[in-house]
């Protein structure tokens, strides 16, 4: 054990923390001093401070049953509450933030050395262990796992070790062992997807793997249902339906329950690309899901569909009137190369009916600016979700002509109104200059527009923003402090300003009302040097 504590004094010194230990002194001396460190490391750990796991599990190799217990214990602990996100952030770290391997020759050491009171915190240690900066210490750890099947996913982890023989004792493992049971096959292929996304080279013992957990998988009576979408996270249920459906696990009217119960968007797109890849789909089912409740069904309908057909087809201009305005832009695009329809006039048709606003959005987006003048009186309906739609129909007709319609909803008390009439300014990359922008900003109560007017301000040209910003310097408002205070001073421009206005900029630094910090003004004043013309 001295040995040990010297190599752990060893490793203070190289964190430049040196201990000064007399040659001659006892072993009781190092003893107490290195129990000191692993109590303060344990405190901090247990108390939340994760970086220090590293620490604590060098203390299993101290050959102290009552210090390697504990840390088991602590360790145990840790691991039981880290889900499939917390794992793989632990292999990715674990062994590049600690300091283990300078200070005890871990090969040397057997994972059957460190003693636990009980098999659970012993299985944790050593699942841990797989993660261990140092490979012989990682594949003696993985050997004792290759028997228990609750650590299958850490040696599934093992599979893309950077050590050949880690890798090899890992593959050992998985195909030795026996049939996966049913409660481990998510968590299996959860870390199956992970090991893809690295590009995993043991292609044969992942094949084995996946036939395993399909055996399993066949022997359920129900492997998905409205249970399980509801209770499975969304990383868990997009490899659960990739595996299963791909493998024709699940039928095709049960995946097409699946699809019905499952709420996610892009899981919805997944199961309908996997149905189709995996089952025959008539044109007569395409139309079906053309009609589904779900966007994302409706659009991968539409799409596989067209490959189809490669033609325009009755009735496909309906979905010119879709809630989705990916949806609307696809259809526009077949209609135009297959079609002489006038797309914009079949929206302004429709402006009077149930259909308004996406009619007001599709004609914004096929008009001419000649539209402006027929969308213009919705800008005046008492729905804001009909103003918002207007704002964006006229922002994409008019682009940055549209300034002065958007300046007047910027100011609008109703905030969603607002919003998007800053959306169009800042998408059309409108300039109003920094005078008019700051007139209104100091007479505004509107937390927003004090917000939005800050954040344009920053837009304008710098050195005519420049007096403006720091007349806001002062401001106790924490919107506009948080856009105004993070600026430093230095200025990279090849814009010049007349003496005058940089004279104007040194009278409001040395106003002592504007409270500009001596820093920020040294440079500025060293910026304004190469810029005065």
């Amino acid at each position: 054990m001295l040995e040990f504590i010297r190599g752990l004094f060893k490793a203070e010194e190289k964190q430049s923390e040196p201990v000064k230990v007399a040659e001659n002194s006892e072993t009781e001396k190092y003893f107490h001093l290195w129990m000191s460190y692993f109590v303060d490391a344990y405190t901090d750990f247990v108390e939340g401070d994760e970086k220090k796991l590293p620490t604590v599990y060098s203390y299993l190799a101290s050959g102290d049953i009552k210090v390697t217990v504990k840390a088991a214990d602590a360790i145990a602990r840790y691991m039981e509450k880290l889900d499939y996100v917390g794992i793989c952030h632990l292999d990715d770290w674990f062994r590049q933030l600690t300091s283990m391997e300078w200070s005890i020759d871990w090969k040397g050491i057997s994972p059957k050395d460190i003693r636990t009171k009980t098999r659970k915190d012993y299985l944790w240690v050593l699942r841990l262990g797989t993660f261990h900066p140092n490979g012989y210490f990682r594949e003696k750890c993985v050997k004792e796992l290759q028997y228990d099947k609750g650590s299958l996913i850490f040696i599934i982890l093992r599979l893309n070790d950077w050590v050949p023989e880690v890798r090899r004792v890992a593959s050992k493992a998985c195909l030795e062992m026996p049939a996966i049971q049913y409660s481990e096959v998510i968590p299996c292929l959860l870390y199956l997807e992970k090991l893809r996304q690295r590009g995993i080279p043991n292609d044969a013992v992942i094949r084995d793997l996946e036939d395993k957990i399909s055996d399993t998988a066949q022997n359920q009576t129900t492997l998905i249902d409205r249970t399980f979408v509801r209770t499975h996270g969304e990383i868990e249920r997009r490899v659960a339906y990739r595996f299963f459906v791909s493998r024709k696990l699940v039928n095709k009217a049960e995946t097409d329950n699946i699809i019905s119960w499952e709420k996610n968007s892009q899981l919805q797109a997944l199961l309908m690309t996997l149905l189709i890849q995996n089952y025959e789909v008539s044109t007569e089912e395409l139309d079906t899901y053309i009609n589904h409740k779900s966007l994302s069904v409706n659009y991968k309908a539409l799409e596989v569909k067209y490959e189809r057909l490669k033609d325009y087809w009755a009735g496909l201009e309906n979905s010119l009137l879709s809630q989705s305005t990916r949806i609307r832009s696809y259809v526009s695009h077949i209609l135009n190369q297959h079609t002489s329809i006038d797309i914009a006039a079949y929206y302004r048709e429709r402006l009077e009916t149930s259909n308004k606003k996406v009619c007001i959005l599709g004609l914004g987006d096929n008009g001419t600016k000649e539209d402006v003048e027929t969308l213009k009186p919705y800008l005046e309906a008492s729905e804001e979700g009909i103003v918002k739609a207007t704002l964006h129909a006229i922002g994409s007709l008019l682009r940055e002509d549209g300034a002065e319609i958007y300046w007047r909803f910027l100011q609008d008390s109703r905030e969603v109104v607002a919003r998007q009439a800053y959306r169009e300014i800042a998408a059309h990359d409108v300039r109003y200059g920094a005078e008019k922008i700051f007139n209104l900003l100091t007479e505004t109560e509107s937390e927003l527009l004090k917000e939005k007017l800050t954040l344009m301000l920053l837009k304008e040209p710098v050195w005519d923003a420049l007096p403006y910003r720091l007349m806001l310097y002062a401001s106790e408002d924490e919107a506009i402090k948080s856009i105004i205070h993070p600026f430093k001073g230095r200025i990279s421009t090849y814009s010049t300003m007349s003496a005058e206005h940089a004279e104007w900029i040194k009278s409001i630094m040395a106003d002592e009302k504007y409270k500009i910090p001596k820093g920020l003004q040294d440079e500025i004043l060293f910026s304004m040097k190469y810029s005065i013309k």
